[in-house]
């Protein structure tokens, strides 16, 4: 007798209905983490195809005082004396929204955090180096207070692993030395 109602329940129309409204939300959550890690591997290699655009490479390499005559033919620009200031305003304007571009993502979980600090903790911490007393002094004037909060945050996640895996390196890029070329 417990049997039959047993077997009664587990094949009734609303057990049945319920098994197809689990198994749809199985498939739903599945599909939901399928296309969350896809969006967040096509954010970062859009992330990675601009830090690697040769205007956004050449940008860095003028921030870090690497500057050649093809980093003005690369902008567009002469190598006279009146350009260097345009050129290293262009490429700070470009390697400041690049960064504070990833840090943003970073922040709100958008690309995979794990490989944006080990791939790129050089070129964060480094830049950073370059571009702080801009940043700071913008705080302080007319920019609002939190002006590069994101890119500040990132930073410190930078120095943190970096701190733990490379300290030799970090020591090294904190006394303006570049072990390598990153």
């Amino acid at each position: 007798m417990v049997e039959n109602t047993i077997i009664a329940i587990l094949t009734g129309k609303e057990a049945i209905a319920a098994y197809v409204a689990i198994a749809g939300t199985v498939v739903s959550v599945i599909t939901f983490l399928f296309e969350r890690k896809r969006f967040r591997a096509i954010v970062l290699i859009e992330e990675m195809r601009t830090l690697n655009d040769i205007k956004h490479r050449e940008a860095r390499k003028v921030i870090y005082r690497e500057t050649t005559i093809e980093s003005f033919e690369i902008f567009g620009l002469t190598g006279e004396d009146t350009n260097v200031a345009q050129l290293k305003t262009i490429s700070e304007n470009i390697v400041r929204s690049d960064l504070n571009e990833m840090a943003t993502l970073f922040r709100h979980n958008m690309v995979e955090r794990s490989l944006i600090i080990e791939e790129y903790w050089w070129i964060i911490l480094r830049t950073w180096n370059e571009l702080e007393e801009g940043i700071k002094k913008r705080r302080e004037g007319s920019g609002p207070h939190d002006y590069m909060k994101n890119l500040e945050e990132l930073k410190n996640k930078a120095e943190k692993y970096a701190t733990n895996k490379y300290p030799d390196d970090l020591k090294k890029l904190k006394q303006g030395k570049t072990p390598s070329k990153r």
